[in-house]
């Protein structure tokens, strides 16, 4: 355990002293801890690559500590079996949105002005599954058996076109507001 944070500690001074000379923009959003992880991950050891500069236990490491940190893959690793963030922001316009819901403690999902809805997480594909889903009504892409890091890139991408800026008036504190008992938070 030891010689594992000083490895992961080792890496984040060598990127820090390293970002300057190569600002690319794949950990653009990351601050602290997931900032410096995530340089180390994509950028110096370059482990997204197949010329990756860095031993694979050296990669699942850093990825493992970036995953520990943020709950989610590093950034150039991020990809969904069912939709791309384009394919969230090219459904419409985002009215509800969240994720772990009462009822619904492992669910993430998007619900649009035309009636697409996106999500991931036990029970999205609406049938009996052993494990998490992903699905995307506008494209009619539905995977009822996708792994734990697929499902963690699938909720990235959902939350964060809640964020983008065909969201208006996000809120996630609040309750969704005459929504027909839906799990959703209001946008």
């Amino acid at each position: 355990m030891f010689k594992k944070i000083i490895f992961v500690f080792a890496i984040l001074i060598t990127t820090l002293y390293m970002v300057p000379v190569m600002a690319e923009d794949a950990c653009d959003g990351q601050t602290g801890a997931a900032y410096g992880l995530c340089n180390a991950y994509c950028e110096a050891m370059d482990c997204d690559s197949v010329d990756a500069q860095a031993s694979d236990n050296a990669c699942d490491q850093v990825y493992d500590e970036f995953f520990v940190h943020t709950g989610s893959p590093p950034p150039c690793e991020i990809s969904c079996p069912c939709f791309t963030l384009a394919d969230l922001q090219d459904a419409g316009t985002v009215t509800q949105c969240g994720e772990n819901f009462s009822g619904f403690p492992d669910l993430a999902g998007a619900v649009y002005d035309n009636g697409v809805f996106a999500c991931s997480g036990d029970n999205c594909s609406g049938t009996a599954t052993s494990g998490p889903s992903c699905g995307l009504t506008s494209t009619g892409n539905f995977v009822t058996s996708i792994s734990d890091v697929d499902d963690a890139s699938c909720r990235f991408l959902i939350l964060e076109n809640c964020n983008t800026p065909n969201v208006s008036d996000f809120d996630q504190a609040s309750p969704a507001s005459d929504s027909g008992g839906t799990l959703f938070i209001d946008q």
